[in-house]
């Protein structure tokens, strides 16, 4: 079962990370952010350590027997995804911060010429994406209820076999 240390790694990994936020940052980031898993899947995850220098942390559940779970993969990554929306968000600021100060978008003068990159345009790429991210969480997490969904009841009487007139094809009821 991945250990939230993994998780950060792989998200500063996946999302090509070399410098900020560091990995501290988003260890911090899925420690205290785990409330957005348990509301989303409608599970009770807590945040514990091994107590180790460095510290490794994990994320378990106590189940009704007194056990502990551990976060699945499948979990794991609905949490990532998490992670992905609050990235592309911060992202989003920044640019559209910056835009507001970066109006010149293009120099020509003898000859030469200077092209910047328009924020508004990065920004609005970013937001796509991140649209994207969000509608991809809401398939995981719908996905994930249903195969872990149990029938809440269980109605009639499924051990009596019944016909249909004229028939002989078996019904059940």
């Amino acid at each position: 079962m991945p250990t939230i240390n993994e998780m950060a790694t792989e998200v500063r990994d996946e999302l090509g990370i070399t410098s900020s936020p560091t990995e501290s940052a988003v260890i911090l980031w899925f420690r205290t952010n785990y409330g957005k898993l348990n509301n989303a899947i409608s599970r009770n995850y807590v945040v514990s350590d091994d107590g180790g220098d460095p510290a490794t942390y994990y994320l378990k559940e106590t189940l009704s027997d007194g056990t502990l779970q551990e976060i699945t993969y499948d979990e794991a990554a609905i949490y990532k995804k998490y992670y992905y929306l609050q990235f592309y968000d911060t992202k989003i600021r920044d640019n559209i911060g910056a835009a507001a100060i970066d109006a010149v978008v293009e120099v020509n003068s003898d000859g030469m010429s200077v092209r910047k990159v328009s924020k508004t345009e990065v920004g609005r790429n970013l937001y796509n994406i991140k649209k994207i991210e969000m509608e991809e969480l809401q398939k995981m997490i719908a996905a994930y209820q249903t195969a872990k969904a149990n029938p809440r009841q269980v109605a009639g009487d499924d051990t009596v076999v019944g016909y249909y007139i004229g028939k002989n094809y078996p019904l059940i009821y």
